[in-house]
């Protein structure tokens, strides 16, 4: 039976033979330990913006409805909730204003399974989300380079529990299953070299091979044992795990 590591192996992602400390190679000016893997946890600012991918601007709003619409630039407007964002707004709003920009991750409704068009399941806005890194992504660009700076540098544990995804399941609860279907490009290229960098001892240990079959990131579905599902390719030195297509 194939194992995550002959997986990786198959992709061009071997994972080393001997057993890594979960440390990060940059180290503070004081020679300090390394960021990510002090005792004090990510704040909670500061993980909301690690789990939310994908930057646009209020478009349109249906604020008695409470939804209303995101241009991301590139796309087509995505559906937002007054729900899908984990927190209340100042001064009573349910929806930030028409030219606001968000963060948002992008999903499907359990109450439309069969709608092709994906919503933004959880979303937030850029300032509240990103309060806590002293300057805020201002496009899709800049937000995916903190993004994949501020999860190299989270310890392991920390960096699984960003696809463990039982929230999104739990939506889902007495309908059809939840699809796989989160999309999070930069979290699946950390991911995928954070795990070329253990060995299978590691890789056993950490449990990630049960761990990934219950995510429902795209990514995660890509590395499960045996999927024929995943294409890599080497970018800008960097792993960039896409999902299959039909």
């Amino acid at each position: 039976m194939s194992t995550l590591a002959d997986q990786l192996k198959s992709l061009g992602l071997q994972s080393i033979e001997r057993s890594s400390p979960d440390i990060r190679k940059a180290t503070t000016k004081a020679g300090g330990r390394p960021p990510g893997s002090g005792d004090k946890p990510p704040s909670d600012e500061g993980m909301l913006f690690l789990k939310l991918p994908r930057f646009g601007t209020v478009a349109k709003l249906d604020e008695e409805r409470g939804f209303g619409f995101i241009s991301s630039g590139t796309r087509e407007d995505v559906f937002f909730h007054f729900r899908g964002y984990p927190g209340r707004l100042p001064d009573g709003q349910k929806l930030p204003p028409v030219g606001s920009q968000v963060l948002f991750l992008t999903g499907s409704d359990p109450r439309r399974p069969h709608e092709p068009k994906k919503g933004a399941v959880s979303w937030a806005p850029v300032e509240i989300a990103s309060a806590s890194l002293g300057n805020a992504p201002t496009n899709q660009a800049t937000t995916d380079a903190l993004r994949r700076k501020r999860l190299g540098e989270l310890p392991r544990e920390a960096l699984w529990g960003l696809f463990e995804t039982g929230w999104y399941a739990k939506r889902w609860d007495g309908n059809a299953p939840a699809p796989i279907d989160l999309e999070d490009e930069v979290l699946g290229q950390v991911v995928c070299e954070r795990l070329a960098e253990m060995s299978p001892t590691d890789l056993e240990a950490h449990q990630l091979s049960s761990r990934l079959a219950k995510s429902h990131c795209q990514f995660a579905a890509s590395l499960s044992p045996g999927s024929p599902a995943a294409r890599f390719a080497r970018s800008r030195a960097c792993w960039k795990c896409s999902s299959p297509r039909s």
